[in-house]
């Protein structure tokens, strides 16, 4: 009982997210120096020098060279005594610091720490402060699309986080807007894997030109384990340059029985993200691809929940004749089309909810169970 439920819980999960579908999901959970700032009283620039150890408290002086953001509190004067020892090695020079600050009981209390590498960051945090993120969200992204290129890898890294952390659809709608001039080196770039090239690519896509295709299918048809989390990214940037045989890739790609399991799974998130980003304008193409790959049993349960989330209905008479077929009565293909049948707006859903509520009433009672929870109202 409580091992089912588990199970339906876990294929309950939405596909539908609220951050950059191309990105892995453990991004979502890191904050940007956007977000750590909205938190912060002040925030400087400075030189750690003078470490040293004053009776049992460790003690370092950060000598402040910019104020990124003031506060009245924030200690006048060039020394801000930081209440922790760093090792710092003399033959080096001093490394430069960005620290957010918070104030407790009127005190300095350092709770970010970044070391830099150059001049840049300074300028570019300013600047990100300077727009509305509800307001400016488009020009934002944009700003951060001119320094993922930075040679600071800070400055770099921090404006990839901010595209993972956003939506779909504010990626798709500023990416054509990007210069391609500073994604092709990123491409080829031996440090980026994984997630990150899988955005680049995609962003290449949208704001490349022809000669660009052909770099995207070499890409993919060189990934390895260690990048294959790029597979999306790739796919939806050869789709935005060639959409004919990006689609026949994805709908022989999902229908093929020779096709890896892996790369079927990074098919149906490209899929994913294209609903994300583009919606009922490509509702016609991803409806064309996974009409034939609901034959698949080991994704089929994927798909119809995806269908199921997104509340479109136009493939219920297909996943309707899948409840009785023996390739398709395993527990969590079985619970998708219940699910999608209790969800569906098709009056035909019916026969198929009287048909499990006869089967197997406990494991409709827990699905509806499990729909309140996820906020789609069931078919009364």
């Amino acid at each position: 009982m409580i091992q089912r439920l588990v199970l339906l819980l876990f294929a309950i999960v939405p596909s539908v997210s609220q951050a950059c579908s191309l990105c892995d999901p453990e991004f979502r959970k890191k904050l940007t120096l956007r977000e750590d700032a909205q938190t912060s009283k002040f925030i400087v620039i400075g030189s750690l020098q003078n470490a040293r150890i004053v009776g049992e408290k460790g003690m370092t002086d950060l000598v402040v060279e910019q104020v990124i953001l003031d506060h009245p509190q924030r200690p006048k004067g060039k020394i801000i005594v930081l209440p922790r020892w760093t090792p710092l090695d003399e033959n080096k020079p001093a490394p430069k610091m960005l620290v957010f600050f918070d104030l407790i009981d009127g005190k300095p209390d350092p709770f970010r720490g970044v070391q830099l590498n150059g001049n840049e960051m300074g300028t570019y945090l300013k600047m990100a402060l300077s727009f509305d993120p509800k307001k400016d969200r488009a020009q934002l992204l944009e700003f951060y699309g001119k320094h993922l290129t930075s040679k600071d890898p800070e400055v770099a890294a921090d404006a990839f986080l901010e595209f993972a952390k956003s939506s779909d659809k504010e990626v798709a709608a500023i990416a054509s807007k990007l210069d391609p001039k500073t994604l092709r080196p990123l491409l080829n770039d031996p440090k980026i894997s994984g997630p990150r090239l899988g955005l680049y690519a995609y962003l290449l896509g949208m704001c490349g030109d022809q000669k660009d295709l052909s770099t995207l299918q070499e890409l993919l048809g060189k990934l390895n384990d260690r990048n294959s989390s790029a597979y999306t990214g790739i796919l939806a940037g050869i789709i935005e340059q060639d959409a004919k045989s990006g689609w026949k890739m994805i709908q022989e790609g999902l229908s093929n029985p020779s096709t890896r399991l892996d790369d079927r799974l990074n098919i149906i998130n490209t899929l994913r993200f294209l609903q994300g980003s583009k919606g009922e304008a490509i509702r016609k193409e991803i409806i064309a691809a996974i009409r034939p790959a609901l034959a698949r049993p080991d994704t089929a349960d994927m798909l119809i929940e995806d269908l199921r989330q997104w509340r479109w209905w136009d493939l219920s008479k297909e996943i309707f004749a899948l409840y009785d077929e023996k390739s398709h009565s395993s527990p969590l293909v079985r619970a998708a089309i219940i699910r999608y049948s209790l969800s569906c707006e098709d009056p035909n859903a019916q026969p198929i909810i009287l048909k499990a509520k006869r089967d197997d009433p406990q494991l409709v009672k827990e699905i509806l169970e499990l729909l309140e929870l996820d906020k789609i109202k069931p078919k009364p």
